[in-house]
């Protein structure tokens, strides 16, 4: 869900950098390019192949390009769009399912809208959106209110306290987007984390954060997101210490790298 939420915002936002009508070949090209980034950047996030999602991305972008310049009707081209993210996924040996929604969301959320003609354009008086979010922006859990910032919900504060600040949102989610596409500059679109492999072992990695009272899944989930920030800084070989806010509490966790790549997360305590 987090990642076709991310999907829509991103072809929506190139669309809103390039503007919805035909521009010089030049601006075309490169609106075609920063789909190709996205599609390969979130197929890469994915697991996937990232040039199957920068193809893709590609060709939908410069096809509804020629598509518009052409005179294409505006609920048109989401589809012929679609067909060509479709064939374009096929061909680079990726799923055509997937292809055809990529292609899709970018004739619809980028292109569509700049195909009329100067007759066409009216004003309304008033336009009134009203709808409900497919899942909670903000949950309680044992007295502590999280928020969702697009990824995972994060501790806002106990229960009581409001965010007054609407650019929150907007901040937590522009900041995961970055994290998760500096990941993958880096190298890799996931950190392999564990926290142990035994029983014993995940037991002693948790001990002091459940004699805390904290929740297994919020210290893991926490813990993982902080690091996955983090772990370029490791060195093979010795402790990496960090500190991060949990439950109002300052935990502090112990990281080492193993010999086949993966990050375990030991020790993790409170301190003053």
């Amino acid at each position: 869900m987090a990642i076709s939420a991310a999907s829509s915002a991103l072809t929506f936002g190139v669309g809103g950098i390039f503007g919805h009508e035909i521009g010089s070949f030049g601006t075309e090209l490169a609106r075609a390019g920063m789909h190709g980034l996205v599609g390969g950047g979130l197929n890469a996030a994915q697991g996937g192949n990232f040039w199957q999602g920068f193809g893709t991305g590609f060709a939908s972008s410069l096809a509804g390009s020629g598509m518009m310049a052409a005179g294409m009707p505006s609920d048109m081209l989401p589809y012929a769009t679609g067909l060509v993210g479709a064939g374009s996924s096929w061909a680079l040996g990726g799923d055509p399912i997937s292809g055809f929604w990529q292609g899709y969301g970018i004739g619809a959320l980028n292109h569509t809208g700049g195909s009329g003609t100067e007759a066409d354009p009216f004003t309304l008086d008033e336009v009134v959106v009203t709808g409900t979010a497919p899942f909670p922006m903000q949950i309680e859990r044992g007295g502590m209110l999280y928020r969702w910032n697009g990824f995972d919900y994060v501790l806002i504060g106990e229960r009581g306290l409001q965010n007054v600040y609407p650019e929150f949102d907007v901040l937590m989610v522009g900041r995961g987007l970055m994290n998760m596409f500096g990941n993958l500059a880096k190298g890799g679109s996931k950190v392999a984390v564990q926290f142990g492999k035994s029983s014993n072992q995940v037991s002693h990695a948790f001990r002091h954060t459940d004699a805390l009272g904290l929740d297994r899944s919020l210290v893991q989930s926490t813990v993982q997101n902080h690091f996955s920030t983090v772990s370029s800084q490791v060195v093979t070989g010795q402790p990496f210490n960090q500190i991060v806010q949990i439950g109002g509490h300052r935990i502090q966790y112990t990281a080492w790298k193993l010999a086949d790549g993966t990050f375990n997360i030991g020790r993790m305590h409170a301190i003053p």
